[in-house]
């Protein structure tokens, strides 16, 4: 009340913190921002003690004291794994000790199902974040690292500038829950199908790098994968997806132009646009809806306005066939020519040669964007889906 009295202020100072973290939380989302995997360090971290020491019946974990604050913990790490977070495990240790935590502990919250990759062995931590980051064929900076170990944590900071760290002091484990609950920078505006599916996805996609490593054949690989491609116009269902995709996508990205649900829903139902996406499967599962393509069309050319993949659909040639429906498409619409952009950002710039390779002619360029341009004339291709919204 003193607030209001003095200056008619409706909040307190520390209300307007509460609501600026808020508006904050949408603004990382907006600016693709958002985190995607959460690493975790084992002894200390997901139990008490030190399982190569202490043993399966000596660490501390379960529903009572000193057990309790672990087992609350990952209950908070499963909530996140149920949002779409992607879990990945991280520790100097014995793989089978490990192993049998997730598998015969009574009180283990987690199992192993829910952790996508894991490095456990004796090697250094930021080499070990660099090797999960690659088995799951994301960014660094969509990295999460969790340890109870401020030798470690420091490790990572100065080796991994990049990787987000979040420090738990072993003195400190009843507040670990509140510590990740109170983390932000996995917050999305959405929830779909596809993030509560994504720990089995990404599951599925160490696995295909494993056998990817061991084929000398590239052409055989994708053979045996069996890859099926789906290519639809937006809809009611997959409009979340599509803007979380613009909202989360950095490294395959055109554009990296950010759209909320209600930028695509508009542009759905706008005459003059139209928006496909790309959904993946092979012998593997479901890949989920990876791509989206953003056309808006003027009198006499078509605009690409967005052109993403993402990571997980990344060196399958996907991209390839998706671009040749899109064109296919303006044809449909009885356009003649297609422009595209490049706008360069610190994480796209191994698409900056995309529509060159495709067989774009380049008409403007500057270090910050190129601007392409496609004769449809010179496209032979078949366009196999309805070209009706």
């Amino acid at each position: 009340m003193r607030y209001w009295h003095l200056g008619r202020a409706p909040y307190t100072r520390e209300a307007l913190g509460e609501i600026a973290d808020e508006v904050f939380k949408f603004i990382r989302v907006t600016k693709g921002k958002i985190k995607k995997c959460l690493v975790l360090d084992c002894d200390n971290t997901l139990w008490g003690g030190i399982i190569g020491e202490d043993g399966l019946a000596g660490i501390k974990l379960g529903k009572t004291y000193p057990g309790s604050p672990f087992y609350e913990f990952q209950q908070e790490i499963l909530n996140l794994h149920h949002r779409g977070v992607i879990l990945a495990l991280c520790s100097k240790n014995n793989e089978a000790d490990v192993w049998e935590v997730f598998h015969n502990h009574p009180d283990m919250v987690l199992k192993q199902e829910h952790i996508a990759a894991a490095q456990i062995n004796w090697n250094d931590k930021a080499s070990n974040l660099r090797q999960i980051a690659s088995d799951l064929n994301i960014g660094l900076d969509s990295l999460v690292f969790v340890d109870d170990s401020e030798f470690e944590v420091n490790l990572v900071q100065q080796n991994l500038p990049e990787v987000e760290v979040i420090h738990l002091p072993a003195t400190k484990s009843v507040h670990y829950r509140d510590i990740l609950a109170s983390y932000s920078g996995f917050d999305t505006l959405t929830l779909t199908e596809e993030d509560k599916k994504r720990g089995a996805m990404y599951r599925a996609e160490v696995t295909r790098n494993k056998l990817r490593q061991e084929v000398t054949d590239l052409a055989s690989y994708y053979q045996s994968l069996e890859m099926v491609a789906e290519i639809n116009f937006a809809d009611t269902f997959t409009i979340p997806r599509i803007a979380q995709l613009t909202q989360k996508t950095n490294q395959f990205n055109l554009t990296t132009r950010r759209y909320t649900e209600a930028d695509v829903t508009a542009m759905v139902e706008s005459p003059s646009v139209d928006i496909i996406s790309l959904r993946l499967g092979d012998s593997f599962g479901d890949l989920g809806l990876v791509g989206v393509c953003i056309l808006k069309y003027d009198q006499t050319w078509a605009e690409i306005d967005t052109f993403l993949l993402s990571c997980r659909a990344l060196g399958r040639m996907a991209e390839d066939l998706f671009l040749g429906h899109v064109l296919e498409l303006v044809k449909v619409r009885e356009f003649h020519l297609v422009k595209g952009t490049y706008l360069s950002t610190r994480k796209n710039a191994q698409v900056k040669d995309f529509y060159v390779k495709q067989g774009f002619t380049t008409i403007a360029e500057t270090p910050e964007r190129i601007m392409f341009e496609y004769d449809l004339s010179k496209y032979t291709g078949q366009f196999q889906a309805s070209s009706k919204k």
